[in-house]
């Protein structure tokens, strides 16, 4: 055994385990007191070495922030990375949010601009933390703290993927499963996230998340709606500016229909991303999918051109009718087929979406049949009554 992992198992032995606070794939964390002293407490992670990234807590303790973790020191034992910090006296959002089901905006306000500040003290110096969640964030007595940076990574320009694919369900960016780079902008959308849970007290694993964002006022719900679009580019490009946008006094006022729209095209799926990053097995089985899809809507239209020269006009409605909802529904199907074979992992975190998009086409549809029943009965009802006159 060599003389550091000597020297570092010396240095943990230094301190005596008070309580464990967690204990996960992503890491122990412990309470501890130097056992020497029995003070101060300190906060001790033991993340596996196969996730640690050492450079983000050496970038980290040079950091002077006061609402980030003070580093008092790290070591590296055979089978973890261990790091040291000062302990926050506090209570979690998790913790204040189970007490109170839900936090009133300007409270928000203020625990954001704080997470936004630290998270944007990281990225200055590269860090992306990966893990903005309510447990990771502890209100004390001078603001709220951005703790545990376990799962914290440097970024690196040149690299397609993250190494590990990690984060938090529900308010993970849909990069962090292993489709693209994570940057700053995938902790945006973690905050934007950690705002839309506090404000609806609602979670974002849960399927009514972004009903109850929507509910909200515009002021509110576009600027969380616009942190967590799916397409990186689409989001704030910092922590500071989704702070700027969330600040306090914002009034509330409705959007454009063409502000809509460009929201709503931003939280979709980009296929065109998903195909890019996809591997050579998934692009083949996509393609395929959606040309099966697109020959079914072909023959189908190919009938009915076919037919169209001997049909009534209350036919060629009903065929029309009918054409509209079909194309709506392989469309779609080929769309949603397409993403799932070519995301399987990354885009389920567009699931609830894609059930949505689902539902809407169904009632469509039903909508279009029963339209096309009315028109026929009403047409069915004239033939009969000018038969009947002419008899």
């Amino acid at each position: 055994m060599g003389d550091a992992v000597l020297e570092a198992i010396e240095r943990d032995e230094a301190y005596r385990v008070v309580s464990v606070l967690s204990d996960g794939p992503s890491g122990r964390t412990e309470l501890v007191v130097p056992v020497a002293t029995g003070t101060p407490i300190y906060v001790r992670k033991r993340i596996p070495i196969q996730i640690a990234n050492p450079e983000a807590w050496e970038q980290l303790a040079a950091i002077s922030h006061p609402l980030l973790p003070h580093v008092a020191e790290t070591y590296l034992l055979p089978d973890a990375f261990v790091t040291v910090c000062d302990y926050v006296e506090g209570f979690s959002v998790e913790q204040l949010m189970a007490a109170r089901g839900r936090i009133d905006a300007d409270q928000v306000r203020a625990i954001i601009a704080d997470v936004c500040s630290a998270a944007g003290a990281l990225h200055a110096r590269g860090i992306i933390h990966r893990d903005i969640t309510p447990k990771n964030v502890i209100i004390a007595a001078d603001g709220a703290h951005l703790i545990d940076l376990g799962i914290a990574r440097v970024g690196d320009a040149t690299a397609r993927h993250d190494t590990t694919r990690l984060g938090t369900w529900g308010f993970a960016a849909p990069e962090q499963f292993g489709f693209a780079q994570t940057d700053a902008r995938s902790d945006v959308y973690s905050i934007g996230t950690l705002a839309g849970y506090m404000l609806t007290g609602t979670d974002p694993g849960e399927y009514g998340f972004d009903v109850a964002v929507s509910n909200l006022p515009w002021n509110l719900s576009s600027v969380i709606e616009r942190a967590r679009s799916f397409e990186p580019s689409a989001r704030f490009a910092s922590a500071r500016e989704l702070s700027q946008a969330f600040g306090e006094g914002a009034p509330v006022q409705r959007a454009s229909l063409a502000t809509r729209l460009r929201m709503a095209m931003s939280r979709g799926i980009s296929l065109a991303d998903a195909f890019r990053v996809s591997s050579a097995g998934r692009k083949v089985l996509a393609v395929v999918v959606s040309l099966l899809v697109l020959l079914m809507a072909g023959s189908g239209f190919d009938a009915a051109l076919q037919r169209w020269p001997s049909i009534d006009l209350r036919e060629r409605i009903g065929t029309l009718l009918l054409a509209i909802a079909y194309a709506g529904f392989f469309v779609g199907c080929a769309y949603h087929c397409a993403c799932a074979f070519v995301g399987a992992r990354g885009y389920a975190a567009e699931r609830h979406r894609v059930k949505r998009y689902f539902i809407n086409v169904g009632l469509m549809f039903l909508a279009m049949v029963a339209v096309m029943v009315i028109i026929a009965l009403i047409f069915g009802t004239s033939s009969t009554g000018r038969n009947s006159a002419g008899s």
